[in-house]
């Protein structure tokens, strides 16, 4: 505007378009990257986050970065979260990666990087993916978005988590679109593992997955004071804890883990002499099952409240299962009130 005035018209609008030009291209060559440098356990790594586009004006910046590396380094570079890596920008890294690193000893680790990218496509799918989970409704949506998004983490289709501190806190006055317990033995994001975005899931935390009377008091106020609209009880595969309680039970010995399998050994009839090491882990997954459905059902017989939401139809509850070794999210129907499946048939 200023130069309009101090111009004319023609003058004015040739100077705004190139001093937009410039400012873009400057920013795509200065900000292809993120750089991190973490001490972990096996010593000091240089881990480099690639943005989300990476085009080719950024290939210079890349190289000049990469290539004044430390001889005896430790290099992470980071692409699970790039829609798009310029062609010349993945040779540059896989030349960094097959010549310059091995000739200076630095140990080069790629995480998420792709042969081929298709600009338009993946690009598309973040944003669309985004607007869909605003559409969400009703218990039924929430739940086939859900595993419509652990598909898309095993295919590595990534929803970005970047985000600054204003745009985090506007998210966190959205409503969740659901409450998830978990067992403390599971660790992994779960926001991730089902793809969305930041502040959709309120999650909390029990051993074992057990809910007690405290617990479903928090789901209830998740529910009624912030929105969720979907409960979910999620248990995991290799579970440590159920494991070592089976070991202790196994021996015989009293161990204070001992109270997170007791109801399921006595439910699914498991005897001592069936708990050998090497189906320990089948078992200690059966019953991490047995635990998520056992919540659910206390949730319904115990809280009037969230039971009449879900009799409406307000509120949905499910279970789900966590594949540490395939990352699949496994997730069983709604639970239908027995007067509604009756209705339905």
């Amino acid at each position: 505007i200023l130069a309009i005035l101090l111009t004319d018209v023609l003058v004015g609008v040739l100077i705004g378009s190139g001093l937009s030009v410039f400012f873009l291209l400057r920013g795509n060559y200065y900000n292809p990257f993120f750089i991190e440098n973490n001490k972990l356990v096996h010593g000091e790594v240089i881990k480099l986050e690639l943005s989300n586009e990476v085009s080719f004006l950024n290939k210079a910046s890349i190289k000049n970065t990469l290539w004044n590396v430390p001889d005896n380094s430790k290099v992470i570079i980071d692409a699970t979260f790039s829609s798009y890596i310029d062609l010349d920008v993945v040779e540059i890294l896989q030349d960094f990666e097959n010549t310059f690193a091995k000739a200076h000893n630095i140990e080069v680790n790629m995480i998420g990087l792709k042969e081929s990218y298709d600009l338009g496509e993946e690009i598309d799918f973040v944003d669309k993916d985004l607007e869909k989970a605003k559409l969400k409704s009703t218990p039924e949506d929430i739940l086939e978005y859900f595993i419509e998004g652990n598909k898309n983490y095993i295919n590595g289709k990534l929803i970005s988590h970047r985000l600054r501190n204003k745009e985090l806190t506007d998210f966190v006055t959205i409503s969740p679109l659901a409450v998830i317990l978990t067992c403390i033995d599971f660790r992994e994001p779960v926001n991730m593992l089902i793809n969305t975005g930041m502040a959709d899931l309120t999650i909390l935390k029990a051993a074992g997955n057990l809910a007690d009377k405290d617990v479903l008091k928090n789901i209830e106020i998740a529910c009624k004071k912030q929105g969720a609209k979907l409960i979910l009880f999620a248990g995991n595969s290799e579970n440590s804890l159920i494991k070592e309680a089976l070991r202790a039970h196994l021996k015989g010995e009293v161990s204070y883990l001992n109270p997170l399998i007791e109801e399921a050994v006595a439910a699914m009839h498991i005897e001592k002499m069936e708990l050998t090491t090497e189906n320990r882990t089948a078992l200690a997954d059966e019953i991490s099952r047995f635990n998520a459905k056992s919540s659910l059902e206390k949730l319904i017989a115990n809280n009037e409240y969230l039971y009449k939401k879900v009799e409406e139809g307000k509120i949905g509850v499910a279970t789900a299962f966590f594949d540490r070794t395939t990352a699949k999210v496994t997730f069983s129907e709604l639970y239908r009130p027995i007067e509604q499946t009756v209705k339905k048939q």
